[in-house]
C-alpha cells in the first residue's frame, strides 16, 4: 500500500511539473555597479546570465538564476586586480497583473567570488600574484518588466541590488525570455 501511495504520489507531483500553466527560459546581459568599499577597487561588471522560470500562480513565477559577471579592477603600483562571480540563486517574482507587465522579484543563494591579482615582475621576488576564491551568501530585491513578443516569449527588462558581503552592486539585466 506504501509502494502505491508512493507512486501516485510522484505520479501527481511529476505531472503537475510538466503540466504548468506557464515554463520559460530567459537569457540576458547583465551590468553590475559596484556599491560601497567595493567600488573603490572594482570597476562596472559586464556578464550574461540564465534563468529557467516557472508559474505557480497567475501572478507567482519560480525562478532559478545563475551566470557569471566580471569586474575590471583598479591597478595600483603596478599591481591590477580584477574580480568574477558566479551567481547562483532561486527565487520568485511576483507581477501585479497576472501573468504581464510590471513584477518585483527576490532570489536568495550564493555567489562563487574570485579575486585575481597581477604582480609587476619587479616585485615577484617579494610578492606572488594569484587568485583567491570565496563563496558568498546572496541576497537580491528587485523590479522589472515583461514585454510580451509573440507566442510565449517576451523580453525582460530588470533592476536590482544585490547584497553580497562587502561586495554589494545594483545590477540591470535585459533578456529574452523563450516560453516552453
Amino acid at each position: 500500500m506504501k509502494q502505491l501511495f508512493s507512486i501516485v504520489l510522484l505520479s501527481v507531483l511529476f505531472t503537475g511539473f510538466i503540466n504548468a500553466q506557464s515554463q520559460g527560459i530567459s537569457i540576458g546581459a547583465n551590468v553590475a555597479l559596484p556599491m560601497g568599499d567595493w567600488s573603490d577597487g572594482a570597476n562596472t561588471g559586464f556578464g550574461g546570465t540564465a534563468t529557467y522560470e516557472r508559474s505557480f500562480a497567475p501572478n507567482i513565477v519560480g525562478q532559478v538564476y545563475a551566470g557569471y559577471i566580471t569586474f575590471g579592477g583598479d591597478e595600483a603600483e603596478g599591481f591590477s586586480y580584477s574580480y568574477s562571480m558566479i551567481p547562483i540563486m532561486a527565487g520568485v517574482k511576483y507581477f501585479f497583473q497576472p501573468g504581464k507587465g510590471f513584477y518585483a522579484n527576490a532570489l536568495l543563494g550564493v555567489h562563487m567570488f574570485t579575486a585575481d591579482v597581477d604582480v609587476p615582475a619587479e616585485y615577484e621576488a617579494y610578492y606572488s600574484g594569484g587568485s583567491e576564491t570565496s563563496t558568498e551568501f546572496s541576497f537580491v530585491v528587485g523590479a522589472g518588466y515583461e514585454i510580451p513578443v509573440g507566442g510565449k516569449n517576451a523580453v525582460d527588462i530588470t533592476a536590482h541590488y544585490m547584497l553580497i558581503s562587502d561586495a554589494n552592486y545594483i545590477g540591470a539585466r535585459i533578456a529574452y525570455r523563450f516560453g516552453l
